[in-house]
């Protein structure tokens, strides 16, 4: 794992290595991650890139990249201030590090009769005095009829972390994403606290999706 972040500007970038999942079309090929904010441009990319092999680059493997709008992204101290405040929300005061917790609830989904699917999803980020992210943990649990049905956990420790003002080009999207495909974002299909992240990003897109009656 990767982590930059520019100060002043107020983009960031982070890359994430060699992480599987599993699906009807993916399988379980490892893979790579990365996001980049652009404060220059205001968008958000996110790029992920599947092989057959994590040891050996795969020229022809599938890869996608798509970009969200963020007209109105707030000056870089404002929604820096906001993601700290949401941390804040979730932190762990009896570790010696400096941990933060985000958790999330997998809405129920009703399967066949009173059959139903739900889960939760938790993200710890370490975070030490200069800013820097070190390690992440995440963890996925899914239940049936409210019994746990499996459990997933991984952890991305940091080969490289900055906060401050890293070379610009760290921010630039490579060639090698190839084309980026605009996504719309749609508020309404979001979770409580995935609408209160994006408000820090994209306050008035939050707002537009509220109904005042």
């Amino acid at each position: 794992m990767s982590f930059n972040m520019d100060v002043t500007t107020g983009s960031l970038r982070m890359d994430l290595q060699n992480f599987t999942t599993s699906g009807d079309t993916k399988g379980t090929k490892p893979g790579e991650g990365s996001v980049i904010l652009s404060g220059k441009t205001k968008r958000l990319y996110v790029t992920t890139k599947w092989r057959e092999d994590s040891r050996i680059p795969d020229e022809d493997s599938d890869s996608d990249c798509q970009f969200y709008e963020l007209p109105s992204l707030p000056e870089p101290s404002q929604y820096v201030a906001c993601a700290e405040s949401l941390l804040q929300k979730g932190k762990k005061w009896f570790k010696k590090e400096n941990v933060y917790v985000v958790t999330d609830n997998i809405p129920e989904q009703k399967l066949v009769g009173p059959i139903t699917l739900g889960g939760s999803m938790n993200m710890a980020i370490q975070i030490d005095s200069g800013g820097r992210i070190p390690k992440i943990d995440f963890g996925l649990s899914m239940t049936l009829l409210a019994i746990p049905l499996f459990i997933i956990t991984a952890e991305w420790s940091a080969a490289e972390s900055s906060f401050g003002s890293p070379n610009s080009s760290v921010f630039e999207v490579p060639a090698e994403w190839g084309k980026c495909v605009k996504q719309e974002i749609d508020s309404t299909k979001f979770s409580k606290v995935e609408r209160e992240w994006l408000n820090c990003v994209q306050p008035q897109a939050v707002l537009s999706d509220v109904v005042v009656v």
